[in-house]
């Protein structure tokens, strides 16, 4: 928060403006952002839930966060902070999932991804009855039919795949698996997904699920530092992350503007055939050339431009 008070111009003292800020994150008045009209998103979503936490001197800074996929980087819809570590219940994976579906509506969701922490019989039994299809990946310790998935396939060929065709119990609920083994630096490696409906593309399409890694990388390390904050109280923090999320947001609509509309920026492939700059790495540092040169005639017409398309939201 330093920073951003010192980053203003304006008369005001630095110290004056950091007090402003404690003072908008201490409010209780609520704010809210519809982050799904302003991606203006449409049809089915595919969610995503994971969590992350970080000590910051003696307490745990906790939060479970509910995105949605949008161009290989998550958006943060909802969250819950705590001051505890480690994973969260069943419930809580329930809860942020109802939370979604009574202010969006469930037939919104196409899929929930989620990593291994999230396999459960509540939250798989709660998908299953609610009929939202998930692929949702599996420890080699869960079991079926009272073996763990690393007796069945500990001593089956590598490369062997298992494509969700057929049903396996799995929790004692009845539910497709896909499992694909594989060598990594000279260890084995079983990567299995459950999911509720048939698929034969579940392995792929569980990728999806890193679009919150990146997502966590972009508000932490890569963007904004969020991990740095010496917030520890959850309503503080969770304000804050409303607010670092609408600069992901703006960050990767600015990316997309320079990219796609004014088509001042060209995405770059390296070798490894990822992009040099993602749009999140382009926008951001669109948006602070910005801002902090606002007052040159160039600058602010560009800025005025973004600012005229994203009223069009």
């Amino acid at each position: 928060m330093v920073k951003v008070a010192n980053s203003f111009d304006s008369e005001v003292a630095a110290d004056s403006v950091y007090r402003q800020i404690q003072r908008f994150l201490k409010n209780e008045n609520k704010v809210s952002i519809d982050f799904l009209r302003l991606l203006k998103l449409e049809g089915k979503l595919k969610i995503l839930i994971d969590r992350t936490e970080w000590k910051f001197g003696s307490t745990w800074v906790n939060i479970l966060t509910l995105s949605v996929a949008y161009k290989n980087v998550a958006i943060p819809i909802l969250w819950e902070v705590v001051n505890h570590k480690g994973n969260a219940s069943a419930l809580e994976h329930k809860a942020i999932i109802e939370k979604f579906a009574a202010e969006f509506g469930a037939e919104k969701i196409l899929r929930i991804y989620a990593d291994r922490e999230f396999g459960s019989y509540e939250l798989f039994a709660y998908l299953l009855e609610n009929k939202m299809d998930f692929h949702i990946r599996l420890k080699t310790s869960h079991k079926s039919n009272g073996k763990s998935f690393l007796q069945i396939w500990r001593n089956v060929q590598d490369k062997v795949r298992l494509k969700g065709k057929v049903k396996i119990e799995v929790f004692g609920l009845e539910i497709y698996v896909s499992c694909v083994k594989y060598q990594k630096d000279g260890k084995t490696e079983y990567l299995i997904v459950a999911s509720g409906e048939r698929s034969r593309e579940a392995i792929q399409e569980y990728k999806v699920r890193w679009q919150i890694e990146t997502m966590f990388g972009c508000l932490k390390s890569r963007g904004f530092n969020f991990e740095e904050t010496h917030l520890t109280e959850p309503k503080k923090i969770g304000k804050l992350l409303m607010l670092l999320g609408l600069g992901l947001l703006l960050s990767m609509l600015m990316g997309e503007f320079q990219v796609e509309i004014l088509k001042q920026v060209k995405m770059k492939l390296k070798k490894n055939k990822r992009y040099a700059k993602s749009f999140f790495r382009i926008g951001l540092d669109t948006l602070q050339n910005l801002l902090f040169n606002y007052n040159k005639p160039k600058k602010y017409k560009d800025l005025e431009r973004f600012i005229l398309l994203l009223s069009c939201a």
